[in-house]
């Protein structure tokens, strides 16, 4: 069966910088997926202004399609692939279906308007450094799914 390992066991952050292991929810479990956050040692989000998490989609996964419902003019989320490979699926306001190859050092912007989802097709963990400006604050985005029905274990 597979385990899907926290994100502070299969990443490091820059130095001076630490990973906050969010708790595994059944809705990340049944995606399939882990985060974590990135702050500053005194626990501060970073970049100022904004805030990092870091994904990590075991082989196979994929994360739940959302579509960004962020407010704010020129908000983004520039999503950096770390290790392994899979693919951005991403559709505009004009419906337009984009298919982008994610491996390591590429970069991806998502915008306000985007539909998108992360798929991992490769054979080892799909890292993912996700930088948001301004800060990710719930509500942000709206999920469009239904909850896969699979449970896998934690660590």
């Amino acid at each position: 069966m597979l385990e899907i390992y926290p994100v502070s066991e299969v990443y490091s952050p820059p130095e001076h910088q630490k990973a906050i292991d969010v708790a595994p929810t059944p809705h990340y479990l049944g995606w399939m997926y882990r985060l974590a956050e990135i702050v500053e040692p005194d626990g501060s989000s970073t970049p100022e202004g904004g805030n990092t998490v870091v994904f990590n989609l075991p082989p196979g996964a994929m994360t739940e399609p959302v579509w960004v419902a962020k407010p704010q003019e020129g908000a983004t989320f520039k999503v950096s692939v770390v290790r392994g490979t899979g693919k951005l699926i991403r559709a505009n306001d004009a419906g337009e279906v984009e298919h982008s190859k994610l491996d390591p050092g590429v970069a991806v912007t998502i915008r306000p308007g985007d539909m998108y989802c992360y798929h991992n097709d490769g054979n080892e963990s799909l890292i993912l450094h996700d930088v948001a400006v301004p800060a990710y604050e719930e509500g942000d985005d709206a999920q469009l799914y239904l909850m896969p029905s699979r449970s896998l274990p934690q660590r």
